[in-house]
């Protein structure tokens, strides 16, 4: 121990229970910072697993404040997401204010959808509240054009 009240095994800082964590306060093992309460964490308050950034609850987020798994951004609850400011709650998602899974884009409630405010699923545009559509305000399905 390089440190003071280290509980475990080949930690440097102070009131480490784990073992090989560098910083403080760190209750799993093989952390960097301050406050981790999983393993594998670089950063602060981490409570799960694998995780670099502030506050992610989940496992292999990269970010702050991720609740989900395997997610790159800030406030993401779903999985394997990538997002700013988050607001997926699907999985799969790339983009803002997803609901649904695999979209890419924006304000997309369906699924598997490729632009901004697709209601239905594997459409393509914007605001096809349909299935299969590629265009802009179709409302049925399988449509191409407006």
């Amino acid at each position: 121990h390089i440190g003071n009240a280290n509980l475990g095994n080949n930690n440097l800082g102070s009131g480490n229970f784990g073992s090989f964590n560098i910083g403080s306060a760190n209750l799993g093992g093989n952390n960097i910072g301050i406050g981790n309460a999983g393993a594998n964490n670089f950063g602060l308050a981490n409570l799960g697993n694998l995780n670099t950034g502030f506050a992610n609850a989940g496992i292999g987020n990269f970010g702050i404040a991720n609740t989900g798994n395997n997610n790159i951004g800030n406030g993401l609850t779903g999985n394997n997401q990538i997002g700013i400011g988050g607001l997926n709650s699907g999985n799969g998602n790339v983009g803002l204010f997803n609901a649904g899974s695999a979209n890419i884009g924006f304000f997309n409630s369906g699924n598997g959808n490729f632009g901004i405010g697709n209601s239905g699923n594997f459409s393509t545009g914007l605001f096809n509240p349909g299935h299969g559509n590629t265009g802009f305000l179709n409302a049925g399905s399988f449509n191409t054009g407006m």
